[in-house]
């Protein structure tokens, strides 16, 4: 990463070189690395819908020596992001389809899944660490807008 500043006095780039400097010494890269993925752990498990909390719960931050990584794990966590499109659900091992719908018991030898669109907390999460890290290192460097 290359860093570029102009600037048109000696006070001023003194002043420049001490703010950068601050943040080279506190170890910035995996300090950084570690404050975007923990905000963007915090905020895919806000996005995540919460029906059973089994998506939000398996959402964890995996450390490598040079990134971070953050996982859904679960076998459905695909399927909410993206959606599913309308198809035919039909019995693995049995006969029929048995569920209780509307107060009663209902048995079906194939039902129609209508489909639904995903909640894209992926790419939601993202914009938003984005959008964090932007702010933050304008804040860290503490020289207004970056």
């Amino acid at each position: 990463m290359s860093v570029r500043a102009e600037v048109k006095g000696l006070y001023e780039a003194v002043l420049l070189i001490e703010r950068v400097s601050r943040i080279a010494r506190i170890h910035w890269p995996n300090r950084v690395l570690d404050n975007l993925a923990r905000h963007a752990e915090q905020k895919m498990k806000e996005l995540v819908p919460k029906k059973t909390g089994r998506l939000r719960r398996s959402i964890r931050v995996e450390s490598l020596p040079d990134a971070r990584k953050i996982i859904a794990d679960t076998p459905y966590a695909r399927i909410v992001n993206d959606g599913a499109r309308p198809h035919y659900i039909y019995p693995k091992n049995k006969k029929a389809l048995a569920f209780f719908k509307e107060g009663k018991w209902v048995v079906k030898a194939w039902v129609h899944h209508p489909g639904f669109v995903g909640y894209d907390f992926l790419e939601n999460t993202m914009n938003y660490v984005y959008d964090f890290m932007y702010d933050w290192l304008a804040e860290e460097v503490n020289l207004g807008e970056v």
